[in-house]
């Protein structure tokens, strides 16, 4: 039996947007106070990401995903370059003055100024509990990241737009593309004639259902690489009501021989790997499987 369509409506719904935009509106707030170290010295882009950015967020997720980006140093990746071009940039470049690390020591401070013991960190971001109407909010400081694909001057290079890249604890260098990222699922959604958003939450309820039933673990599917497996899916599959896009994208998904040629969202690299940015390709396919069982064997 298959999943209701009463039931797929209700999960297609879009979580509380409030609470959310309050809490980002406290964090901005707080980041771009005078009394911080780099207010007027060092300039920064503070947005949005993950769930409540895209407007994909579900009732069951709470956590607000803050990034604060310095715009003047960056991190780079220099692989694609042939030696005469990486001889070229370090000749032009130099290590920034304001340090990553300085810059994540004064984004800590400025946050704890206003929200106290309230901030903790974390691996990857620091981390806000919810107070009140405030929800609990991750804000990681990042860099922009240029991934270069030529440099012979600087007025003849060429890098991946729209890049962001922060240390973890372990200083690991994490890299991702969230505006680009954001600015494709908000085109696939207007393609699709506003199916595709509303749809991704349904399939990341289907993740919650799978957890709570003990199916896959949590941290499996995160919201990120839902959204992305769903972005390869042409506009054709997102037609008619939720039942039958489901089911398309379902008989989609278990037609699929190689996921391997799935990409990531921003279109920069593939969605299923090994590497720390990728989607194991063992916790894909048990989150495929599930929701394919959970279609079939709906109770």
């Amino acid at each position: 039996m298959a999943i209701p369509q009463l039931k797929l409506d209700t999960w297609s719904n879009i979580g509380s947007q409030v609470q959310s935009s309050t809490t980002y509106t406290t964090i901005k707030a707080a980041l771009e106070r005078q009394d911080t170290a780099f207010y007027g010295k060092h300039p920064t882009d503070i947005f949005l990401q993950g769930s409540y950015g895209n407007d994909t967020n579900i009732f069951a997720e709470s956590d607000v995903d803050v990034v604060i980006c310095n715009q003047e140093s960056w991190f780079r990746n220099l692989d694609a370059l042939p030696p005469y071009q990486v001889n070229a940039y370090n000749q032009k470049h130099s290590s920034a003055v304001y340090s990553y690390n300085q810059f994540k020591d004064d984004v800590y401070s400025a946050l704890r100024k206003v929200f106290g013991d309230a901030v903790t960190k974390g691996t990857k971001a620091f981390k806000i509990a919810a107070n009140g109407s405030r929800r609990s909010a991750d804000v990681i400081p990042a860099l922009e990241f240029h991934n270069y694909t030529k440099f012979n001057s600087l007025q003849d290079q060429a890098f991946l737009p729209g890049g962001i890249g922060f240390l973890d604890s372990s200083h690991n260098l994490v890299t991702n593309f969230p505006k680009i990222h954001s600015k494709n699922l908000s085109a696939k959604n207007k393609a699709t004639a506003d199916k595709f958003k509303p749809t991704v939450r349904i399939f990341k309820n289907m993740r919650s259902k799978l957890v709570e039933d003990g199916v896959i673990s949590d941290g499996t599917a995160p919201s990120y690489f839902i959204e992305c497996l769903l972005h390869n899916a042409t506009a054709t599959l997102y037609v008619g009501n939720y039942s039958e896009i489901v089911h398309a994208l379902l008989v989609w998904l278990s037609k699929l021989e190689n996921r391997a040629s799935l990409m990531c969202a921003h279109n920069y690299h593939s969605l299923i790997g090994t590497s720390a940015a990728c989607w194991p390709d063992a916790d894909a396919l048990a989150y495929i499987n599930g929701c394919i069982n959970l279609w079939n064997n709906w109770k």
